[in-house]
């Protein structure tokens, strides 16, 4: 059973604050919050003047591997997976020319939201990214090898679930997989299909215990949230300055313009307008 201190309260003075939390297996920093990238300057616009992150709206249930869950909003608390979101790629600190590349693609912003949301409502109505769900059976399955997070050690997610604290999460998970996941998918997923691990992150959830869940989400993991979140703050970043952002992310905020949230209209619905991106 996980042990956890309730979320502190969200906003403070001087912005979000999140309670560093304890728990069976590790510890997680959500020192940011819940965060969604766009790229896109035109969805980017409509998620600012709803102040709303929402589903991506779908006529009928995508069956693709890469789908999003129909209903589901992605966040992550992790600032160095959300940049790609934000710059359209995994781009930061490259040369100009890279820049321009994504300018070209993109448009000159990419922009940044934070969720209106405490930790104890983002656990208790979402699921893990089941992206993260089946990358994490893949890292578990190295895990029982003994191998170390090696080439994933830049990945918040998979230094905390390769961490010692962790390693009863990490058994869970392989045998959750191992019980339900057919031959082909397990080979696939451990192969780093990305699209085959979200694949068998979608099957696994269909079976996975809530504490299974939640520690992947304690892990860092991104989250798939049920229903659409309201927008908490939102930033612009000007891709003519990504040669001068760290690779880790921890100068975005200096670089990057924080944008005023209209007010909400009062007859505004949960189920209107343009549905968010897919990713966080």
């Amino acid at each position: 059973m996980l042990q956890h201190s309730p979320a502190a309260r969200l906003y403070a003075p001087s912005g979000p604050v999140f309670s560093r939390m304890v728990f069976a297996g590790g510890t997680a920093n959500f020192a940011h919050g819940f965060l969604h990238g766009c790229p896109d300057e035109e969805k980017a616009l409509a998620i600012l003047a709803s102040s709303e992150l929402r589903p991506r709206e779908m006529e009928r249930q995508d069956r693709a591997f890469l789908a999003p869950v129909k209903g589901r909003t992605y966040l992550t608390p992790d600032l160095d997976y959300v940049m790609s979101y934000i710059l359209g790629g995994d781009m930061a600190g490259c040369d100009p020319s890279g820049a321009e590349m994504l300018i070209q693609r993109h448009g000159r912003y990419g922009y940044l939201y934070q969720a209106a949301l405490d930790l104890d409502d983002a656990i208790e109505n979402s699921q893990p990214d089941e992206d993260f769900v089946g990358r994490a059976y893949c890292h578990a399955l190295d895990i029982a090898k003994g191998k170390d997070v090696g080439f994933y050690k830049d990945d918040l997610f998979a230094r905390n679930l390769f961490a010692p604290e962790s390693r009863g999460i990490a058994t869970s998970i392989r045998l959750h997989g191992d019980q339900f996941l057919t031959p082909l998918q397990r080979r696939n997923a451990a192969l780093g299909f990305m699209a085959h691990q979200a694949a068998a992150g979608k099957r696994m959830l269909k079976t996975m215990p809530r504490t299974i869940q939640v520690s992947l989400m304690m892990l860092g993991a991104a989250i798939a949230h049920d229903g659409p979140v309201p927008v908490a703050r939102a930033w612009r970043f000007d891709r003519k300055l990504i040669p001068n952002l760290a690779k880790d992310g921890s100068n975005l905020f200096e670089l990057a313009e924080e944008l005023e949230l209209p007010d909400p209209a009062p007859d505004q619905h949960l189920d209107a307008g343009p549905a968010s991106s897919p990713g966080p």
